[in-house]
């Protein structure tokens, strides 16, 4: 890494050859640094997800085409930018800045981003009806813009055993979509903002759009409200979302 951008090297040692990494480089590692949050929940990590998101706006996103290139515009010169949206053996760079920005923007509650991601998907629907198979990620993408993710907040003390209990639940349940957020609300999280624990216990919210199911401090609870929202997103929600 170097000042957010993500830097392809081929050993460890030092003076080691180097470039400058591409739009899939920059967008995988900051969507592991979300992956490492939602294991630790150190806020650290969504701050280095945010440098690097901001750091792929400034240099693949271009305002003219209203696009991301996979080489940044410090690259060298090419006769033509590549840019590659369709997703093979590994995602293309275009579908994990998608949804890097849907659940960045959600985490951190920035419109801005969410829209951008939405309005890159809108701009390439029509090759997506028509090709499916040939956008598979993106097609994972697709379903977050539409419907929402499934928010899931925990309050409380990471490391308590009531905290703990409602973390494994989450975790072994498979839920499409979901954006994780967990520990106190003072922090930079702002699915975390404003939400109060029950009665001081480790408290679980399921949302959609920051619209919530009532909190609990069961697991048992949770793993229901997950498994509902999982099955059944909610019939307005397309609206929501075309209208913002």
């Amino acid at each position: 890494m170097h000042d957010g951008r993500a830097i392809r090297v081929w050993n460890a040692s030092p003076g080691a050859p180097h470039a400058p990494g591409f739009l899939d480089d920059q967008a995988a590692v900051a969507l592991a640094a979300i992956a490492m949050y939602e294991l630790t929940f150190d806020e650290s990590w969504v701050a280095q997800a945010r440098r690097m998101t901001e750091s792929m706006l400034r240099w693949f996103w271009d305002d003219h085409t209203g696009t991301f290139f996979d080489t940044a515009h410090d690259h060298e010169a090419l006769i033509t930018r590549p840019r590659e949206t369709t997703d093979n053996a590994t995602p293309s760079g275009t579908s994990l800045a998608v949804e890097l920005l849907l659940r960045l923007g959600d985490l951190l509650d920035i419109p801005s981003w969410r829209q951008r991601a939405v309005d890159v998907v809108s701009s390439i629907g029509h090759a997506v009806e028509r090709y499916p198979l040939a956008f598979g990620h993106l097609l994972t993408a697709a379903d977050v813009a539409v419907y929402g993710p499934v928010e899931v907040a925990l309050l409380g003390d990471p490391s308590s055993i009531g905290f703990l209990a409602l973390q494994r639940v989450t975790s072994e349940q498979y839920v499409p979509g979901l954006v994780l957020a967990g520990g106190r609300a003072d922090g930079d999280i702002a699915l975390l903002r404003d939400r109060k624990p029950i009665n001081d216990a480790a408290t679980a919210f399921v949302c959609r759009h920051y619209a919530c199911e009532a909190p609990t401090t069961l697991p048992e609870t949770l793993s229901a409200q997950l498994e509902l929202a999982a099955d059944a997103p909610p019939p307005d929600s397309v609206g929501h979302t075309q209208s913002g």
